[in-house]
């Protein structure tokens, strides 16, 4: 088993994990058997107290943290995870050759913050990000002009908003026609508004920090909405937001053209 990576320390905290509502001071684990832990949110961070403890994430659930035992009758320590909600837990850990329990599911009212903890410098976490994202899904519109068509397929940016230090577009694309279409990519940078002959154009691509919704197939006679998290930014004058839609094995692509004053106008949006 892999060892969790040790990235924050925190202070120690009791285990409250079955449904009776029984309260565990302590995490029992043995070096024979596997010991889950269930978070409600995924597992961003981890600090292991001593090499005694073993602990591997799960890349299929990012909810679940593997725990075991790495030798046996180690001293006392402690485990400390930070999930995608920003909360944080810290559990004593001792050895315990044969665990009445090998499976805790961990309640948001166990961790130790009513505050959220932040990653990477920035000012919302992913749990965060992804809520507010989801909750423009369905958002009425309330950008104009930003829009492109061909092939009875038309896209639109419905809205810029922003909240914290995080840009959110909310895009909406309609299919007019009896085919399907199949997104290959949608793709967001910035390029210089004029290039001069012989000039190569400079592109800068944007990398999101979260999308929700459909972006993979949009059906005959269907619309759709997606946003896209980006951490803030603006548009040097002589540069402009290129937003590229492309169609798999085929030849309906959207390319959507953002000023800055969009940008700078975005809507102030709370979670």
């Amino acid at each position: 088993m892999k060892r969790f990576v040790s990235t924050i320390c925190v202070s120690f905290l009791f285990v409250s994990t079955w449904a009776q509502c029984v309260t565990y001071p302590t995490l029992p684990i043995t070096t024979s058997k596997t010991t889950t832990l269930i978070f409600p949110t995924p597992v961003k961070r981890g600090d292991i107290g001593t090499k005694d403890i073993l602990a591997q994430q799960v890349k299929e659930n990012e909810n679940i943290l593997f725990v075991k035992a790495a030798r046996s009758n180690f001293n006392e320590t402690n485990l400390n995870v930070v999930t995608a909600d920003g909360k944080f837990y810290t559990f004593t850990v001792i050895y315990d050759s044969a665990p009445e329990r090998t499976v805790f599911n961990i309640s948001p009212k166990e961790a130790m913050n009513t505050n959220e903890v932040l990653f990477s410098s920035q000012t919302m976490n992913p749990a965060s990000i992804e809520s507010v994202a989801n909750s423009i899904l369905l958002s009425k519109r309330i950008t104009f002009g930003v829009k492109d068509n061909t092939w009875n397929i038309l896209a639109k940016v419905n809205g810029i908003y922003i909240e914290k230090d995080v840009l959110f577009f909310q895009l909406v694309i309609e299919n007019y026609s009896e085919i399907n279409y199949d997104i290959d990519y949608i793709r967001f940078f910035i390029t210089d508004k004029k290039t001069p002959k012989r000039t190569a154009t400079q592109q800068q691509e944007l990398q999101p920090l979260f999308s929700a919704g459909n972006n993979d197939k949009i059906k005959a006679n269907s619309k759709s909405a997606i946003v896209f998290a980006f951490k803030k930014f603006t548009i040097p004058e002589a540069k402009s937001l290129i937003i590229q839609i492309g169609e798999k094995n085929g030849g309906r692509n959207l390319r959507l053209k953002v000023s800055n004053n969009k940008i700078v106008e975005a809507t102030p949006r709370c979670n």
